[in-house]
């Protein structure tokens, strides 16, 4: 066994050595294409569970000369690949609708026309205090809270979002997911925070804006269905007493430094006092105390 690895791994072989590569940029691939999925951690417990079992017994196998075993184990090895499409096939049929359908043959929505959209919508559910919430994806991806709710797939637009968080409507209690400059889902479940900080005055669409952002990279928007008040949770702090302009500024700017870091390398939190924002209004910066609506 060690010598066939060595013979395989050895550079002098050439074509042994290619076959190597290709199956390992095959390999990771495969699994940058299901990552996000709930398919991810499954394709690793098999990945560890054939290359121990598999690979262990075939390797025993062949060093006794044990050839009903090993061709036994070639025979699970190669109906494997068949279970591995069966298992994976809603990933692999999800994976290539987001992936070919959407990134490689349509255009880009401009984040400005999401950003207005979504600020558009949130003024307007503010003044009738309907309550929203609104996920918008960054660079972790968001597929295991899409596959919790109801797929639209549809083009951000104000009234859109303002009909799906209407309070009659079946899906108005979940959050909507944005992803790839469109509506991907609505009514999807996110986690709610565990932080024991957090105010009893905030409701659950505030714990569960704050849960994922604690979580993933996403900005999450949020109206009081109390107060009307406009919030932004990112990074697990929240944005608070925004309008609709300076909700639109807040996207730009959160969107703008996606890669800057917001807090200091030793992890120090940010200020939890608020400064003035754009448009007039105090946005609040929390870590570990988040104050009432």
């Amino acid at each position: 066994m060690t010598q066939e690895i060595a013979r395989l791994l050895d550079p002098a072989n050439l074509a042994s050595f290619l076959e190597v590569v290709v199956l390992s940029f095959l390999l990771f691939g495969l699994l940058t294409f299901l990552r996000g999925t709930r398919g991810e951690g499954m394709l690793k417990s098999l990945g560890v569970f054939l290359a121990v079992g598999f690979i262990g017994l075939r390797g025993a196998a062949q060093h006794f000369d044990l050839a009903r075993l090993t061709l036994v184990l070639d025979a699970i090895f190669q109906a494997s690949i068949i279970a591995l499409v069966v298992i994976f096939q809603p990933e692999l049929r999800r994976g290539l609708a987001l992936k070919i359908g959407e990134k490689w043959f349509t255009q880009t929505v401009p984040e400005q026309q999401v950003f207005e959209e979504v600020a558009t919508a949130a003024a307007r559910l503010s003044r009738t205090k309907e309550g929203a919430l609104i996920a918008i994806e960054r660079k972790d991806g968001l597929k295991n809270y899409v596959s919790t709710g109801t797929t639209l797939d549809a083009v951000v637009k104000a009234e859109l979002l303002a009909n799906i968080f209407w309070p009659g409507a079946p899906l108005h209690d979940g959050a909507v997911i944005i992803q790839n400059g469109r509506i991907m889902a609505a009514g999807c479940f996110l986690p709610l925070s565990e932080n024991p900080d957090i105010s009893k005055q905030l409701g659950t669409r505030h714990r569960a804006a704050i849960g994922l952002s604690e979580v993933e990279d996403a900005i999450v928007v949020v109206v009081s269905e109390e107060t009307g008040t406009i919030s932004v949770a990112e990074g697990g702090r929240l944005h608070r007493e925004l309008d609709r302009e300076s909700l639109l500024q807040l996207l730009h700017d959160l969107f703008a430094a996606e890669d800057d870091e917001d807090e200091a390398p030793g992890g120090e939190p940010g200020p939890e006092g608020g400064g003035p924002q754009p448009g007039g209004k105090t946005t609040t910066r929390m870590t570990r105390r988040i104050l009432p609506p």
